[in-house]
């Protein structure tokens, strides 16, 4: 009879380790960003993407205004007005926060065929970041691209770092981009994305620039366990899981 019991709970901590690892396995989430180079693709497979351009000014072409950083929904000078940047996004140079640190580009600086209202570093040797403060963008998109202060145009490399919730990188890329700000650069992640870093090449004097972003927000999550935070639970009761499994054998052992 003790037998039989012993055995049937054997049975059935059996299946619930297995149940729990299985859990634990599906709820860890991707180890990496996704990216893509295809807009169209970002597109069609995210179609409540919110598109953030940079044209609440004109600025007269071949010349630039100076921006304040950040650059948020309460931004007042002389590039935007309160409300035209949407919640939930902002944007750094450096992490400076009310320093003259970005420039509003008009089209055809020094004649290097830049589109029109590009948001640029006010100096080189910068790094931009873009920001979700709630922490919770899923899907992001931008066309990046750089500036030189002379005539020839730009042509550089970009290394792209996308944070999560921790603060190590949860993915990283490089990619080329030019005067021209039409490298597209697409970004999906299973948690929320809270900051991604745009850095020229080492020893680059060129200016980094932004000249749209795509970006969509899922649901609050402050009161909510990650889904890292939901594997860490599954897999704390697996272990004690195959701790009863292992009590069991060991009191079948010695009786």
């Amino acid at each position: 009879m003790v037998i039989h019991i012993i055995s049937g709970l054997k049975l059935k901590l059996r299946s619930s380790v297995f149940s729990l690892l299985l859990l634990f396995i599906l709820a860890v989430p991707s180890l990496a960003a996704e990216f893509t180079n295809d807009l169209d693709e970002f597109l069609l497979e995210n179609p409540g993407v919110t598109l953030q351009r940079f044209n609440d000014v004109t600025v007269t072409p071949g010349t630039f205004l100076s921006c304040v950083s950040p650059i948020n929904f309460l931004r007042n000078d002389a590039c935007f007005t309160p409300g035209f940047i949407a919640p939930g996004i902002e944007f750094f140079v450096n992490q400076l926060v009310g320093v003259s640190a970005f420039t509003l580009v008009g089209s055809n600086f020094l004649n290097q065929g830049n589109p029109p209202n590009v948001l640029s570093t006010a100096f080189n040797i910068a790094t931009i970041d873009i920001e979700f403060p709630s922490r919770q963008a899923r899907v992001v998109g931008f066309n990046a691209g750089c500036l030189e202060n002379d005539a020839e145009g730009c042509a550089d490399q970009m290394t792209v770092e996308v944070f999560g919730t921790g603060p190590e990188p949860i993915g990283t890329t490089v990619i080329n981009v030019g005067s021209d700000f039409d490298t597209f650069l697409g970004i999906e992640y299973t948690e929320p994305i809270s900051r991604i870093t745009l850095t020229l090449s080492p020893g680059s004097f060129a200016f980094p620039g932004i000249e749209r972003v795509w970006f969509e927000l899922g649901p609050a999550t402050t009161a909510i366990p990650t889904l890292s935070e939901w594997g860490m639970i599954a897999a704390a009761a697996g272990f004690a899981a195959i701790g009863m499994l292992y009590a069991v054998r060991k009191r079948r052992a010695r009786a």
